[in-house]
């Protein structure tokens, strides 16, 4: 399951055709995107899921302008075009440090094939938005019913959901780790997804750096929501379990 990170350098178009191409190649392998994913059966258990994304507070305005000034997202995150890493490269290229002189100079041959890739990875066309996400999530959201209409008709005897985003504000509410980004990781992180949830009996989820797990009662439906980040580098959590989940 992707999550945000996984598109820094590469553009997503690239990603998600990676992932793909990993699933055809090993039969051990499955890539949950958003719009084409089909659930994985072992036994008699149904495994959904994709990104997921969110739909920042329902189109909060403000969480739009928030997130996108505040998350590094929008900055590295590309929708299509050459990955950040292939400029780096060619930049490191095309400035060359002079040992004796100790200074820097261009290459020309270099240079104005790093000028043309930054400026493709800088078109504004090319950035992505909260806009986009949103439409993303809504094409997930698509996705995640069709999977459980599909589970469902199998006759499942559990269905597990993996997203990478969290299908419930209420781990917003959990977790005092990131309360100080406020309204930020509100709409960033967490999206209410109910209907969605009355189906399924697990949810696992990352993307808030934080391990813990709780249940989720729905009237007479309980759903087992699970989260085992390690946390950010240098900064891992204690309560990252090193284990399995019997379902």
């Amino acid at each position: 399951v992707p999550g945000n990170h996984e598109f820094y350098d590469y553009s997503m178009d690239v990603v998600e055709s990676r992932l793909e191409n990993l699933r055809i190649s090993y039969s051990n392998i499955w890539s949950f995107l958003s719009e084409d994913t089909l659930p994985v059966f072992i036994d008699d258990v149904a495994f959904v899921g994709n990104t997921l994304w969110t739909d920042l507070c329902g189109g909060d305005g403000f969480v739009h302008r928030d997130v996108e000034r505040g998350m590094n997202d929008f900055g590295y995150i590309k929708t299509y075009g050459p990955a950040r890493s292939e400029v780096e490269s060619l930049y490191n290229l095309a400035n060359v440090y002079n040992q004796e002189t100790k200074t820097w100079s261009e290459d020309p041959v270099y240079s104005d094939a790093y000028e043309e890739l930054k400026a493709e990875r800088s078109n504004k066309d090319n950035r992505w938005t909260t806009v986009k996400m949103v439409t993303m999530h809504e094409m997930a959201k698509i996705n995640l019913k069709a999977q459980i209409e599909l589970a469902q008709s199998a006759l499942s005897r559990k269905i597990v959901m993996l997203t990478h985003h969290v299908p419930a504000m209420i781990m917003y509410e959990n977790n005092a780790y990131e309360h100080g980004h406020g309204r930020l990781v509100y709409g960033y992180y967490c999206t209410d997804m109910f209907e969605i949830l009355e189906t399924v009996d697990y949810a696992l989820h990352g993307h808030i750096h934080v391990a813990d797990s709780y249940k989720y009662e729905m009237g007479e439906h309980v759903v087992n929501f699970h989260c085992n980040c390690v946390g950010y580098h240098r900064h891992e959590f204690t309560e990252y379990k090193n284990g399995y989940l019997e379902l």
